[in-house]
Formats: structure tokens, C-alpha cells, sequence
């Protein structure tokens, strides 16, 4: 259950650092989610160690927060 809330603990740091990283790189839409489940096993398993329960939840909070961006983006747009 720790992991569990720790790997959404991480859902907004994951958003921000996404968000860093695309303009950094100038990074295109369509390798934002990508990127976010990559930044997200880094940071899990540099936190947890690498396990299957800790890369399952990096995936879930890469997504979810992929999600969050996505959806923070379309409400300041206003679309």
C-alpha cells in the first residue's frame, strides 16, 4: 500500500520535470507520455530499487501523470 501512494506521491513531480525536459529539449506532444513513464521508472526505482511492484507503479504514475499534463493543457487552453 506504501508504494502504492508513494508512486502517486510522485505523479506531480513526474508532470514537472516532463515539462522541464519538453522545453529543454524542445521535445514533440507525441513523446511527452513517453518520456513521463521513463521519468518515472528513473525516479522509482532510484527511490525504491528495482522490483516488479515499483516498475508497475512507475508506469502507472508516468501515465497518470501524462494525464495530469494533458489535462492541466486543455483547461488553461481552454479547449
Amino acid at each position: 500500500m506504501e508504494l502504492v501512494l508513494f508512486g502517486f506521491a510522485l505523479v506531480p513531480i513526474i508532470t514537472g520535470l516532463t515539462e522541464v525536459v519538453k522545453r529543454a529539449v524542445k521535445l514533440e506532444k507525441r513523446f511527452v507520455p513517453l518520456v513521463a513513464v521513463l521519468l518515472g521508472v528513473i525516479l522509482m526505482v532510484g527511490l525504491n530499487g528495482y522490483t516488479p511492484e515499483s516498475i508497475t507503479q512507475a508506469i502507472v504514475a508516468g501515465l497518470a501523470a501524462s494525464g495530469l499534463w494533458d489535462l492541466g493543457k486543455k483547461t488553461v487552453a481552454g479547449r
